[in-house]
């Protein structure tokens, strides 16, 4: 079984190699976010327009925070390898993990240096993510995520 380091090495790994490729054509959501974010256009394909980024993302966790979608992405991920060595993620534990990361107050550091408690601000990578899961076009980032975010709200 692998710790939660390694997982985090991990996923450190993925999103190091997916910096390399920002503002490509991969990194929109395209069609198939289309069909799950409410008819809204796919997010924007250039990633240093960071306003239309944030709009994009803010958005899109309004429509996942409006759709609840546990059951929908827990049928698209029923033979996928676990960490632990087993497979599939259930229904319960992908609300638990959308309840974390989208619902959730958590102490953050403000710019001050002080520590707020409100909800985690938008990401356009973490929306992107949340419906590529959504849509069954998960990629292993997506899982690894999952993995994630599954540890840290069982910590």
């Amino acid at each position: 079984m692998a710790s939660v380091a390694e997982a985090e090495e991990a996923i450190g790994a993925v999103i190091r190699a997916g910096r390399a490729s920002a503002g490509s054509a991969a990194g929109s959501v395209g069609h198939a976010g289309d069909a799950v974010h409410g008819g809204h256009s796919g997010r924007p394909r250039n990633a240093a327009d960071y306003e239309r980024q944030d709009q994009w993302a803010n958005d899109a966790y309004d429509h996942i925070r409006q759709n609840a979608d546990a059951d929908v992405i827990a049928s698209h991920l029923p033979d996928v390898r676990r960490l632990d060595g087993s497979t599939g993620f259930s229904a319960e534990e992908i609300g638990r993990i959308r309840d974390h990361i989208f619902f959730e107050e958590h102490p953050l550091t403000d710019y001050d240096g002080g520590v707020v408690h409100r909800r985690y601000d938008a990401s356009p990578d973490m929306a992107e993510a949340w419906l590529r899961l959504r849509s069954g076009h998960a990629r292993p980032e997506d899982v690894a995520l999952l993995e994630h975010e599954s540890a840290e709200v069982r910590y």
